[in-house]
């Protein structure tokens, strides 16, 4: 849970009631004082093998290459929006070929030319996404 948010005005420190020593499961509470340590934000630090490992994990300097040709015949955008939304409202399918299978069909129902991707297209497009959300944590 983030404790700060620096796109906001508001509370630039906040009171912490329990820690946790790297490396270990535990987490202690802290009784002296007893309403808690004052934290700000400069006072949070991540280590740099946490911060190399964000990065490997999620490339967040990874820029998106974007064709200056004609657009794409398909909404790829709006069907991954679309399913993005079904995963959060109702979660994880139980197979890739279910994803893939409401895939097609958002395809179909907002189709304005009519054309449909096929499902290998469709599955293309979803295998990385699917990997990533099945793989253990």
């Amino acid at each position: 849970m983030p404790l700060f948010r620096r796109n906001r005005p508001g509370p630039k420190a906040c009171l912490v009631w329990r820690i946790r020593q790297q490396g270990t499961g535990a987490w202690k509470v802290i009784t002296d004082p007893a309403q808690g340590v004052a934290i700000e934000v400069d006072d949070l630090l991540v280590t740099a093998k946490t911060a190399q490992r964000f990065e490997d994990e999620y490339d967040p300097l990874h820029r998106v290459h974007v064709s200056p040709g004609r657009s794409s015949r398909h909404d790829w955008e709006g069907m991954l929006q679309a399913l993005m939304i079904r995963l959060f409202e109702h979660g994880l399918p139980e197979s890739q070929a279910e994803l893939v299978a409401e895939g097609q069909e958002w395809f179909v129902a907002h189709a304005k030319d009519g054309s449909v991707p096929d499902e290998s297209q469709i599955r293309r497009k979803l295998s990385p996404i699917w990997r990533a959300l099945k793989k253990p944590q």
